[in-house]
């Protein structure tokens, strides 16, 4: 065996590799002329699917989590280290498997900025004359007939705040922050034990009632 270390940048090679295509794979798809909705519920014009993929990353977000924790782990138990000594590293490493994820979603952030400019150009359009006609009918009455899109009721004005709402919080990446947050999690996993090096673990779960309760 030449090196100890080929299986594991073997493995990390194909997950980059892949990782390159899928990142080619939406770059081309994000050139055609997409249908997307500024209106749609899931506050990314229709791509909020593709927020699953980012799950897909969790088990190299993992793997780099334990060779983190076997590095770190060596330097303490061996080489007189602290755990905090390493605090840049491990928000380095969440930060770099956060961007592993995001980049590839991110070739859709200047489609989604404009459907979101139009979105709300329109909806400012719409909302002008939508209140006009509003107000004409349900404070001065003398609104002529045939507007159904005000409805029966003052719930329309709502609707219409409803939707604007919906094309104003419209996220330039198709992703949540939860989901973000539970791929730093899966990252910090396997270095979360070393806590145990500097504090008890009677300390650790006294701690932990404290924040829970």
């Amino acid at each position: 065996m030449k090196n100890a270390k080929d299986p594991k940048q073997y493995g990390f090679l194909r997950w980059y590799y892949r990782i390159f295509i899928w990142a080619r794979f939406l770059f081309l798809v994000s050139r055609i002329p997409l249908n997307l909705r500024p209106t749609h519920p899931d506050n990314a014009g229709g791509l909020g699917f593709l927020e699953n993929t980012v799950h897909a990353i969790k088990p190299i977000a993992l793997a780099h989590g334990a060779i983190l924790a076997g590095m770190i782990s060596n330097h303490i138990f061996y080489g007189g280290a602290s755990l905090m000594d390493y605090k840049i590293s491990i928000a380095l490493m969440a930060l770099w498997v956060m961007l592993v994820a995001l980049i590839p979603l991110m070739v859709f952030s200047g489609v989604l900025a404009d459907v979101k400019r139009k979105g709300i150009q329109e909806f400012g359009l719409l909302a002008s004359r939508f209140t006009g006609e509003f107000e004409g009918k349900w404070m001065r009455e003398n609104l002529p007939e045939n507007h159904p899109e005000l409805g029966d009721d003052i719930q329309s004005l709502a609707d219409l705040a409803g939707s604007h709402a919906v094309v104003a919080n419209m996220k330039f990446l198709p992703v949540s922050r939860s989901t973000l947050i539970s791929l730093i999690l899966f990252t910090l996993t396997p270095v979360a034990p070393l806590v145990l090096t500097m504090m008890p673990l009677s300390e650790v779960l006294k701690m932990l009632a404290g924040v829970l309760f």
